[in-house]
């Protein structure tokens, strides 16, 4: 059963790319509505706004006027012009004959999607956090798997995630094919856990990003292979990504201390609890100045060019993982 529409504008944004991409596929999954998909990255503004405004006839039976789902994957990459927010403002919040629901793959919703009131469903796809005292992605394997039918405890729960990491599409996977092995209503052992996981890597790309920062290039360099070695597609531009963000997170965070700006401060400005800043985010801080991090912007920023570019990316990733992290 597909998503059930409320509002003419419909947004998912945020950096957890699985739960966008559930949220895309339910926009997408809609039998009362005819569906049409776009890509912000292929499309203008005007041919968005183009689409919406057609009228959708069915041929076989011109009688059956369908109300339309308009789909916009990557809908952060479109510009936000006048036409486009002139639309989505003119639109009635119970007009539901056309439904634009747009995914924006970023953690900042633009305000074009943002700022449209009653207009608008917004929807926020948070990273889960892996705490030791607050960990959602066990959380979230939990709930699934009560969704599927299975009785799974915290520690099978947490075996997953030791062995997984937070990669939702294996997890997801996993749970499925527990409960094609166990059945409804059984409980998950460790021996059913054996029987169907597969070899992963915990690594995620913001660990090289953060062993990068760090100036660990021995660890860079190990995660880095381990990505790949496990990867089930090509990893650079996730990779890339990653070293994009924290470079401009680290950018910030010099900025501010170098303006006499304290850690509890700094800490606020990215929404992290002051500890888990002097933890994680201060020991990279301190290790970078602002000319430095410029360059490392300008040589990432040049880097997402020659990536689309080329066949030999990883060697890219790797040249470039090995000079940030020297």
């Amino acid at each position: 059963m597909g998503y059930r529409f409320k509002t003419p504008v419909v947004v998912s944004f945020g950096e957890e790319a699985y739960f966008l991409d559930k949220d895309l596929a339910l926009f997408q999954d809609q039998t009362a509505y005819s569906v049409v998909t776009l890509d912000g990255s292929d499309v203008t503004d005007a041919e968005v706004v183009s689409v919406c405004e057609t009228v959708q006839i069915d041929f076989d039976d011109p009688s059956n006027l369908k109300p339309k789902a308009v789909v916009l994957d990557n809908a952060g990459k479109l510009k936000g012009d006048k036409a486009l927010k002139a639309y989505l403002e003119s639109r009635d919040p119970q007009d539901l004959s056309v439904v634009l629901a747009a995914v924006v793959r970023s953690d900042k919703c633009p305000a074009i999607w943002s700022k449209l009131g009653k207009k608008a469903t917004v929807v926020e796809r948070k990273k889960l956090k892996t705490w030791d005292n607050n960990n959602e992605v066990v959380a979230w394997v939990m709930a699934e798997a009560e969704r599927l039918g299975l009785k799974l405890d915290i520690k099978i729960a947490t075996s997953m995630f030791q062995v997984v990491g937070s990669n939702f599409y294996v997890l997801a996977s996993e749970l499925s094919k527990l409960r094609v092995l166990v059945g409804a209503g059984a409980r998950v052992t460790v021996d059913h856990l054996k029987l169907v996981m597969t070899p992963s890597t915990t690594a995620g790309s913001w660990d090289v990003a953060d062993a990068v920062f760090l100036r660990n290039r021995g660890k860079a360099m190990n995660l880095l292979s381990n990505i790949f070695k496990f990867a089930s597609e090509d990893p650079t531009l996730m990779i890339l990504g990653s070293l994009m963000k924290s470079s401009e997170r680290l950018f910030v965070a010099r900025a501010m201390k170098d303006r006499g700006s304290s850690d509890e401060e700094i800490a606020a400005r990215f929404g992290m609890h002051p500890f888990r800043y002097k933890m994680a985010l201060l020991p990279q801080v301190e290790k970078q100045d602002l000319k430095t991090l410029t360059r490392s912007m300008k040589m990432l920023s040049k880097l997402d060019v020659e990536l689309k570019r080329t066949s030999h990316k990883r060697t890219l990733i790797e040249l470039a993982v090995l000079e940030l992290a020297t």
